[in-house]
């Protein structure tokens, strides 16, 4: 789940202060979300993403799952590394794919446990994401100073579009 936040570095020092670890420090990610029309991914709950992440490429599939969670976002996930990513764009558009959203951000990986705690800085602002068991994503909001109230378990695309906006989900240049 997200939570929308402020300030990027007061975050990062609680994160240091309650015992995460930086991961993976700052870098830049391109998603692609494929649709077919088709095969009615969306409909269904799922999700099929491209992504180069820094230097590396991911194709991702999410599988709704049934769960009686109320505020977690229940999702079985495979990814699998991609070795070309401009290749695997061309097999998509070859397969009847077509590119349904593009969002870009920065992100930074905060590591405690089986928690990990992802700082998000997008085009429409940042966003802290809690990965892990539920009583880690839980206990880790808490500490944070957030409640349930404030978990977002929306797509970025869900929340961009709820904000009024269309089209993709990128920087109007890159930043340094």
């Amino acid at each position: 789940m997200k939570i929308s936040i402020g300030s990027i570095d007061a975050m990062a020092k609680k994160l240091v202060a309650a015992g995460f670890i930086c991961r993976l420090p700052r870098y830049f990610e391109r998603n692609i979300v494929w649709h077919h029309p088709r095969l009615s991914l969306v409909e269904k709950g799922h999700l099929l993403r491209l992504r180069r992440a820094g230097d590396r490429n991911i194709l991702t599939f999410k599988k709704k799952t049934p769960s009686k969670s109320k505020v977690h976002k229940v999702r079985e996930e495979m990814e699998l590394g991609v070795e070309d990513f401009e290749r695997m764009e061309w097999i998509f558009s070859q397969l009847g794919f077509s590119p349904a959203f593009i969002y870009e951000k920065y992100r930074t990986v905060y590591r405690k446990g089986q928690t990990e705690v992802m700082i998000d800085e997008t085009p429409m602002g940042v966003f802290i994401e809690i990965e892990g068991p539920a009583a880690g994503i839980d206990a880790t909001a808490r500490r944070m100073g957030y409640s349930p109230a404030d978990y977002i378990t929306g797509s970025y695309l869900s929340l961009y579009r709820r904000a009024g906006h269309s089209g993709h989900m990128v920087f109007p240049e890159p930043k340094g």
